[in-house]
């Protein structure tokens, strides 16, 4: 069996897509392991206690209802000394709120395994995969919502093979299917190299079939290589995708069209490069679009690796030419990459998450972070890589690896990773799992009672793509309708704001990007806001609370008020220029509290390329 970097976090993503979503930035982190978590903002730290928590899966019902589990030696979560067991929190409150770590079932307390599954149908029932060993995959359910889970049963258990990276998904309907990478040679039917295996249930887990290939070519003498770290997803109309790496040269995919009784044999994707297509994943926006995201080297730079993708959007018959998912810039450190992760959260817009040690152009470092990336066009292109949380700038040499990514209809997503980062020492650095969410606070599309100018060409918007964490969006607003101080609200303690970007988006004007300046913010231990007599201030240096660094808001009479707006840094993950301009773009600055909000209308542009947007509005 290969090495593969760090851990690779197996996680069901069902595709679950809310009507909304964009850009957007992530709190925190926050951790969910290092103490009896309540508040996952709250940290009660348990100093000296060097528990190591990693390898994390997750996912939620779509009704509010969070659940992840990860491997864990922690004895307060009821784990056994020496051993490694799957502990699980969850949230009913759609992540607001975490239980305590706590083991699954007293029967995995001693015993050793990593690698956890989850899956849930959105009506209660969960289950989840959990390699126990080597040798051993085993199954639990949850009927009452993830709330306690049943006596285990043996899914796998063949001593003398390994069965290793379980992945589970399901159809919402009453099917399930595992699969794994093993070197069991099912009796001789198949090699002893390593296979994808597959079991399947058709009765909502009470009953699972027994394991077979899925990779059609595993009796076939000449297959020998490694197949390994499989990824599954379902549209829940009938077709399963399934992909894999083999020997980490290769990333191939097989597709079942009838509810994964049968699959057709593999299909190569990955070629460009030098070799390395490894950490396959797989989501589908169950409407007939798929994207596979995999590792590879860069063809002109051996040994750098970066993410590659392709899609198909006609359920998986057919798939365009791999492409790679940014073009690392000339400026820039490469770094390495690995362990995609993906998500669709609607047809047009696509989010990935990674392991990297890419420094941004020196931005955040070139220890390991997490970075992501969105598409706005169904995962056709896609933007400039950006840090996933401000922290990666300030995290000194800390490794953040693994991280998976789950989103629900209330358009909240949660990344969760494994990290060793000691959050500035309110935790120690042991390896624990962090979180970060998102929560979208902006409409859908433009809101149509925003306050104007009253001037003409009196907004201006400069959006720059340029070396990734040299990014700029720069908004003035200037000669502005009547606004009282009862407008701005109490942004030190209770209003927050958030700047929204609007323009075309499939065939509409839709939401392209969300950027916050939280109520309450702290800076360096000091209020990031200042409250004065008509004007409130906010400002953060270093961007160490996400990419608005600069925004005041002035109270005045009509073509008195006005706004200037500053972002950039790593975390500032612009859209993907040039913009549509159609019928025009729109910003707007929103407080989350007076629901009042100023809108900058462009409706033409004087500059509209791939790097460079700049706008005055009529």
């Amino acid at each position: 069996m290969k090495q593969v970097m760090g851990l690779i976090a197996a996680v069901a993503l069902l595709g679950i897509a809310p009507p909304v979503s964009a850009v957007t930035e992530l709190t925190g982190p926050t951790t969910i392991s290092a103490h009896a978590a309540t508040d996952p903002t709250q940290f009660i730290p348990r100093p000296g206690v060097g528990y190591d928590d990693d390898s994390p899966a997750l996912a939620t019902d779509g009704n509010g209802v969070w659940v992840a589990v990860w491997s864990s030696d922690d004895a307060a979560a009821g784990v056994a000394a020496g051993a490694h067991s799957a502990v699980f929190v969850r949230s009913s409150d759609d992540g607001v709120t975490w239980t305590a770590p706590q083991v699954v079932r007293p029967e995995f307390a001693g015993v050793t395994g990593a690698e956890a599954a989850l899956s849930t149908d959105g009506h209660g029932h969960w289950i989840m995969v959990w390699r126990s060993g080597s040798s051993t995959l085993v199954t639990t359910q949850s009927v009452d919502n993830g709330v306690s889970w049943q006596v285990p049963q043996t899914l796998v258990q063949h001593y003398g093979y390994f069965n290793m990276f379980p992945t589970i998904a399901n159809d919402r309907s009453g099917t399930w299917i595992v699969a794994w990478a093993s070197d069991d040679s099912l009796g001789g039917t198949i090699g002893e190299d390593w296979d994808i295996l597959y079991s399947r249930s058709t009765d909502d887990g009470q009953t699972w079939s027994a394991p077979a290939y899925l990779n059609t070519n595993a009796p076939d003498p000449a297959d020998s290589g490694a197949d390994d770290s499989p990824r599954l997803a379902t549209d829940g109309a009938g077709t399963w995708i399934a992909t894999w790496d083999i020997s980490g040269d290769t990333t191939a995919l097989a597709r079942s069209t009838d509810n994964g009784a049968t699959w057709q044999a593999p299909v190569h994707v990955s070629s460009i490069g030098v070799g390395g297509g490894m950490h396959p994943d797989i989501a589908t926006d169950r409407a007939g679009r798929w994207v596979v995201a995999w590792v590879n080297y860069l063809a002109s730079v051996s040994t750098s690796r970066a993410i590659y993708y392709t899609l198909s959007s006609d359920g998986g018959a057919t798939w365009l030419p791999e492409q790679i998912l940014y073009a690392p810039h000339p400026s820039g450190s490469k770094g390495e990459d690995a362990s995609p992760r993906l998500i669709s959260l609607s047809s047009n817009e696509w989010q990935v998450v990674w392991t990297s040690t890419n420094s941004l152009a020196n931005s955040i470092g070139n220890d390991f972070d997490i970075l992501t990336s969105y598409s706005r066009d169904g995962g056709v292109t896609w933007s400039s890589p950006g840090a996933l949380v401000a922290r990666a700038a300030r995290d000194g040499n800390a490794w953040d690896r693994d991280p998976v990514i789950a989103s629900s209809p209330t358009s909240k997503t949660i990344v969760l990773w494994g990290s060793n980062d000691s959050l500035d020492g309110t935790i120690g650095d042991d390896w624990d799992i962090l979180m970060a969410t998102a929560l979208h606070r902006c409409a859908a599309a433009p809101r149509e009672d925003c306050l104007l100018p009253t001037h003409a060409r009196a907004s201006n918007l400069t959006i720059k793509d340029g070396s990734p964490g040299r990014n700029k969006l720069a908004w003035n607003w200037r000669y502005g309708e009547a606004t009282t101080n009862a407008d701005l609200g109490h942004p030190a303690t209770t209003s927050g704001y958030a700047a929204c970007l609007y323009d075309k988006l499939g065939s509409a004007p839709g939401l392209l990007g969300q950027w916050e300046a939280r109520a309450g913010a702290t800076c360096s231990g000091v209020p990031c806001w200042t409250e004065g007599s008509g004007q409130i201030s906010y400002a953060a240096p270093r961007g160490i609370q996400g990419a608005i660094r600069k925004l005041s808001v002035r109270a005045g009479e009509d073509g008195a008020s006005r706004i200037r707006l500053s972002a950039n840094g790593p975390v500032l993950i612009p859209p993907r220029l040039p913009l549509s301009v159609d019928p025009s773009v729109r910003v707007q600055l929103v407080n989350d509290e007076t629901d009042v909000c100023w809108d900058g209308t462009f409706a033409t542009a004087k500059r509209n390329q791939a790097t460079l947007f700049k706008a005055t509005s009529d």
